[in-house]
């Protein structure tokens, strides 16, 4: 299971099957501001099963994608009334999970955004869940 691929590159590739067997509803875009990539989000909802247990499934899943001895370090941030989990996959890019009941938001950050501007997008993203 893996909805972004961490190596050869490819980060930002949606895997169809991946997203086809997990979840009923997608949505997935990314978010820039001033023509500035921002953010690539996948939200949705499960067709079974715990975000909880979705997200943290996930991280593992991306952890042994890493290369050898370098792991997913994660941690959990409150952005507004929201507690998300941010990762780092370390010299390669970083993102925020957040599971909601089967409502899961998936989002890896754009080299060079600004860690303000991320803050802001993510937090009007989870705002704004149906």
């Amino acid at each position: 299971m893996c909805w972004l691929r961490v190596d050869d590159n490819r980060i930002g590739r949606l895997d169809p099957t991946f997203a086809s067997q997990e979840f009923d509803g997608l949505a997935a875009g990314l978010v820039s501001q001033n023509a500035n990539p921002i953010v690539r989000v996948l939200a949705g909802q499960l067709k079974s099963g715990s975000g909880d247990a979705f997200i943290h499934t996930y991280l593992g899943n991306l952890s042994a994608q890493t290369r050898d001895g370098i792991g997913v370090p994660s941690e959990t941030e409150e952005l507004g009334v929201h507690a998300v989990r941010h990762f780092n996959i370390p010299l390669v890019t970083d993102g925020y999970l957040y599971a909601d009941g089967p409502t899961v938001v998936i989002t890896y950050v754009a080299a060079g955004a600004p860690p303000a501007t991320v803050d802001e997008a993510l937090t009007e993203i989870l705002n704004n869940l149906g």
